[in-house]
């Protein structure tokens, strides 16, 4: 089983460039190439030399012999109501999905919406209308189990859209499997009051691809796995029942937020090291 880790931290404190090779340099696999920033409009992906970057970001991983497996489009994808930040944001949303195409990667993800009325037919009508992205750049866009508000009460966020199993099978389902698949966000599922292992048996052979990280179950810290409270030994049984073949592809650089540029190469190598550690223990458990 081959792992995997997004570029998000290390492009925000340096650069694309130096994230990617940061991220081959500790001993992934592969890469998962995170567009957030492409939210912003002086995003040098958001203008006319972008193809260049993109050609530049490959020849850096194909120097390591490292493929690009996963992408992360802009988000918030769209925002209820708020037709300026949408008009703004689907052409980014588009441009990610030829970007993600052009880096070779099979599943970018695609956060869903929540609409207040109707969200269901929104986001159909969303991702259909992404459909021709995708098929042009031969790639499948990935739904992810998202979270709502926090209650004052219990402190737990509340369900959003496709936060439970049901309601993640019942947006999939809609959907071309010949484009779509299911991200599963390891620690989004312990914020709403389930376990990622109940996620994982409820979508079986729907989940194509992962967002790992850890947490204490009430805050989104997208910290490496091992060092919160989530139950690793369940998730790695669950991924085994499910007979998951895709990447360990970890989200949990938000550790990196807060140490010095310094420290990056050590702490990448221990996320490294964690992902290997689970694949090995999902590997055990299918035997």
């Amino acid at each position: 089983m081959k792992i995997a880790s997004q570029t998000e931290y290390v492009s925000a404190r340096l650069n694309d460039y130096e994230a990617v090779r940061m991220v081959c340099e500790a001993g992934f696999d592969a890469l998962d190439f995170s567009m957030f920033h492409m939210k912003n409009d002086d995003c040098p992906l958001n203008s006319g030399s972008y193809k260049d970057i993109v050609k530049e970001l490959k020849n850096i991983a194909d120097g390591f012999g490292k493929p690009f497996c996963q992408a992360h489009a802009p988000f918030p994808t769209l925002r209820d109501g708020d037709e300026d930040y949408n008009k703004n944001m689907l052409p980014k949303v588009k441009r990610s999905i030829e970007i993600a195409g052009m880096l070779g990667v099979e599943n970018i993800v695609v956060h869903p919406v929540f609409f207040g009325e109707n969200k269901f037919e929104k986001n159909m009508e969303m991702y259909m209308g992404l459909l021709d992205d995708a098929k042009n750049a031969g790639v499948k866009i990935a739904l992810e189990n998202m979270f709502g508000k926090k209650d004052p009460v219990t402190r737990k966020q509340t369900p959003n859209v496709c936060s439970l199993p049901e309601e993640f099978a019942e947006f999939y389902d809609a959907l071309p499997r010949e484009y779509f698949t299911c991200c599963v966000d390891i620690g989004h599922c312990a914020l709403v009051g389930s376990t990622p292992e109940e996620m994982l048996r409820g979508l079986g052979d729907r989940v194509g691809c992962l967002h790992v990280h850890d947490n204490d179950t009430f805050d989104d810290w997208h910290f490496p796995p091992f060092t919160l409270d989530l139950n690793w030994t369940e998730i790695a049984k669950a991924l085994a029942d499910i007979d998951y073949k895709g990447y360990i592809t970890l989200e949990s650089d938000n550790i990196l937020a807060d140490i010095p540029t310094e420290l990056y190469p050590s702490m990448l190598r221990y996320m490294h090291d964690a992902a290997r550690h689970l694949a090995n223990m999902v590997e055990s458990f299918k035997k």
